[in-house]
């Protein structure tokens, strides 16, 4: 048997949660356009019938979080990884560099994953990025691949496997994360709320599950949304409740294909947390 852990590093909205959801094949760390999306590390574990893999997605790096502070906090298990994806896009900045420069003196194996491929309408013009790419590190592999549609993403796993040292599974293979299903559910919400709100607001808010009961083959959950104050409040249900009942329409069908099951979700607002 084989098994490693992996962790997912990379500026803001380079994709590395599509990434993670793509592996594990369920939607465990929720994604959007808007930076600051992921807030703590998730981890989802990849099963196959002589391998796991535990991977470790992180939030993003943007320009309040690259100091001292911010790497303790969430790359403080770095030098324990078998091997760092470090995920770019379609373009190299600062922020890279500043990482790239900080998991040099890690000394672990770097596989540099370009994602969103796509955004290069020919292949040719990919090339010299990657010749770009290649002199900035001696990574062990660079693969290209665009997560969103899924291309090339088998490619990767089985670049991965590749670097996954021999070992005990710590986890039961039917276990696909070790978070919580109060904390996925809540963040499935949370997600929802990210999509359809200004960007202002959703950082500043909160969902919390409050129980889930399954009756027969249909679950009711019901969650709390935590604002700071009434004008949060009022922005979040809408003209008439619209925007809530938004919410709430897809916020349940995400939970519902997570867990394959009919959902009742009831929803409500609370001050403070």
């Amino acid at each position: 048997m084989y098994y490693g852990v992996v962790v997912i590093i990379g500026r803001v909205n380079v994709g590395k949660s599509t990434i993670l959801n793509k592996f594990i094949r369920k939607k465990l760390s929720i994604t959007s356009h808007k930076i600051c999306t992921t807030k703590t590390n998730i981890v989802g574990i990849y099963n196959t019938s002589n391998c796991q893999i535990v991977f470790i997605d992180t939030p993003g790096v943007n320009t309040k979080m690259i100091n001292t502070n911010y790497v303790y906090k969430y790359y403080n298990n770095i030098h324990n990884v078998d091997i760092i994806l470090l995920v770019v896009s379609n373009y190299w900045t600062k922020y890279e560099e500043l990482i790239l420069n900080y998991l040099k003196k890690v000394n672990k194996p770097i596989l540099l994953v370009i994602n969103k491929i796509d955004f290069f309408k020919k292949k040719s013009n990919l090339l010299p990025y990657l010749s770009y790419l290649n002199k900035k590190h001696k990574f062990v592999d660079i693969v290209p691949i665009c997560a969103r549609k899924n291309h090339d993403v088998n490619i990767l796993l089985k670049v991965i496997h590749n670097y996954i040292p021999y070992g005990k599974p710590r986890f039961p293979s039917y276990i696909i994360t070790n978070q919580s299903y109060k904390f996925i559910l809540s963040e499935l919400i949370r997600e929802k709320i990210i999509s359809f709100l200004n960007k202002e607001l959703p950082y500043t808010i909160k969902v919390k599950i409050l129980y889930i009961n399954k009756l027969r083959n249909i679950y009711n959950i019901s969650a709390v949304i935590y604002v700071k104050n009434n004008s949060q409040k009022n922005i979040i249900i809408g003209n008439n409740g619209f925007l809530i009942k938004k919410i709430n329409f897809y916020a349940t069908r995400n939970i519902e294909m997570f867990l394959n099951k009919k959902v009742n979700l009831i929803l409500s607002i609370k001050f403070n947390y």
